[in-house]
């Protein structure tokens, strides 16, 4: 991903006004996505006691609103990073719960089985696949069994 794109310098700059930690190297910004609509942010921290996730919503989401507040009503996904192929891409594929995971290196393509979680709204699949195989390279199948 082109963090100097101009598709994503506007999400830099709110980021450097509404969250400090990532100016000062607490939050390390991994990844950005942006279409017409709707951003994803990939976040990580190396320090274990930092939600990196919950440090860009801000207390009681104040952060991440005043955000989608000045792209006009933009969609915002933060997401966590893991190192962990198959820790991220059950964080990216939340709040779908992830059954099973099959990742094969040789092709770098993940094959996932996920269930919908109760009452959420589930994540755009071609939206998260992108952003999977812009940031590694992996390609994305996935099947959804629903329960019930």
């Amino acid at each position: 991903m082109d963090a100097d794109s101009a598709d994503t310098e506007q999400i830099w700059t709110l980021l450097r006004k509404y969250v400090p930690e990532v100016t000062s190297g607490l939050i390390k910004v991994v990844g950005i996505m942006r279409e017409p609509g709707h951003s994803a942010l990939v976040v990580g921290s190396k320090d274990p006691r930092c939600d990196s996730v919950g440090t860009c919503v801000g207390h009681k989401g104040e952060r991440v609103k005043s955000m989608i507040r000045e792209l006009g009503g933009e969609k915002i996904d933060i997401i966590r990073w893991d190192d962990s192929a198959e820790r991220f891409i059950a964080n990216m594929l939340a709040p779908l719960r992830l059954i099973r995971a099959s990742l094969d290196d040789a092709t770098r393509e993940a094959r996932v089985t996920v269930t919908e979680g109760f009452g959420s709204r589930p994540p755009d699949l071609a939206f998260r696949s992108k952003l999977l195989m812009s940031l590694t390279g992996w390609k994305l199948h996935v099947e959804v069994k629903h329960e019930g």
